[in-house]
């Protein structure tokens, strides 16, 4: 990232914050301020005409907030704004993985009676069916539906069991499987 405030880069930074921010930083910095970042990937990939990228680092925007407990009301209108976008530039993928988070803070806030919507997520993707357990797992665990959470989290991880990406790790987080992550002393 310290070369990124060396050279010129600014039309890469899309792809450089998505890449470092939404896959790798999130795994030692704070959420927030992984979020932050990646909100600027969104911006510069939208005014850099690279709408693709850049909606590809709200999604990231939208995951670190859920999983650092942002305002889920105030969630809902960033994500219903990422909504409108990925329907302005016909991104289906994104639009998918922003009405999964959508349906996410909807259960969390009311069990989804009053902030649901009728669209969801088109399931046909491997990619989105993945992203349905992982939403299905952490909704599960904080409605406290604890086998649930567990049948879920097993098939979340056996989907992404290749690729040992963030989705399996919080599938185990949540499931409390994490080997030998974390060592009180």
């Amino acid at each position: 990232m310290s070369l990124v405030e060396r050279f010129d880069v600014a039309a890469q930074l899309p792809e450089i914050y998505f890449n470092f921010h939404g896959r790798i930083a999130w795994r030692f910095e704070p959420f927030r301020s992984g979020a932050e970042s990646l909100r600027r990937g969104f911006e510069t990939g939208l005014s850099h005409w690279n709408s693709d990228m850049g909606l590809h680092c709200a999604v990231q925007v939208i995951k670190n907030l859920i999983l650092c407990g942002a305002n889920l009301k105030s969630l809902l209108k960033e994500i219903d704004y990422y909504v409108h976008l990925s329907e302005k530039y016909k991104s289906g993928l994104t639009k998918n993985f922003m009405l999964n988070f959508r349906e996410t803070a909807s259960m969390l806030i009311d069990n989804g009676h009053a902030t649901s919507i009728e669209a969801k997520a088109n399931t046909e993707n491997k990619l989105i069916r993945e992203a349905v357990f992982h939403h299905s797992v952490i909704r599960c665990f904080w409605l406290g539906q604890t086998e649930r959470c567990q049948y879920f989290s097993e098939k979340c991880m056996s989907l992404t069991a290749q690729g040992g990406n963030s989705t399996a790790c919080v599938a185990k987080f949540y499931c409390g499987k994490m080997e030998g992550t974390f060592h009180v002393q």
